[in-house]
């Protein structure tokens, strides 16, 4: 027998990371040589990127929307966040401003650092709002160490729910 001679550019370890229905593994033994072909049905691999388009569309005119309405949400998280008896601030305009900066920053952040930042909450809810995620995470972080701020009450859940109930109009309706 001599060497291992593939028909398919990638090694056999990464079969598992695609999404197949099933896969046909022939061995043939001519000439003292193993042949292995492995083929896949890709189809559920073609919807999962219909599904992906779909969200990064969605994704895409979220930013839009907050980066177009970046200063009337920011008062509106603002006052929410007062009402709701989630923020003690000592100036309100100061706080107004950091929101405006993050929303305008935040349409031209980076994917990578948007889910490294959002990651300890993935899990909070069901079908969770990547942007009410990173501003819930951003209250209990960064917020929290600005001089303008007296104390920040409440827990993550409570804290997205009020982000949230900000951000459900940027949500595209299906």
């Amino acid at each position: 027998m001599q060497g291992f001679s593939y028909l398919y550019p990638f090694p056999l370890w990464i079969f598992p990371l695609f999404n197949y229905k099933f896969i046909h593994i022939i061995f043939d033994t001519g000439a003292g040589e193993q042949i292995w072909a492995v083929t896949a049905d890709l189809t559920t691999t073609r919807q999962g990127g219909a599904i992906d388009r779909k969200r990064e569309r969605e994704r895409r005119y979220m930013m839009q929307q907050l980066y177009k309405n970046a200063d009337e949400l920011a008062t509106k998280m603002v006052q929410r966040l007062l009402d709701k008896k989630i923020l003690e601030i000592t100036d309100e305009t100061a706080i107004r401003k950091l929101f405006n900066e993050l929303f305008e920053k935040l349409s031209n952040m980076e994917e990578f650092d948007m889910l490294y930042k959002i990651a300890p909450l993935r899990q909070l809810v069901v079908d969770p709002n990547f942007l009410s995620l990173y501003v819930t995470q951003y209250i209990c972080e960064d917020l929290v160490e600005n001089d303008k701020v007296q104390d920040v009450y409440g827990d993550d859940l409570e804290i997205y729910q009020v982000v949230e109930s900000v951000f459900k109009v940027l949500r595209p309706q299906d």
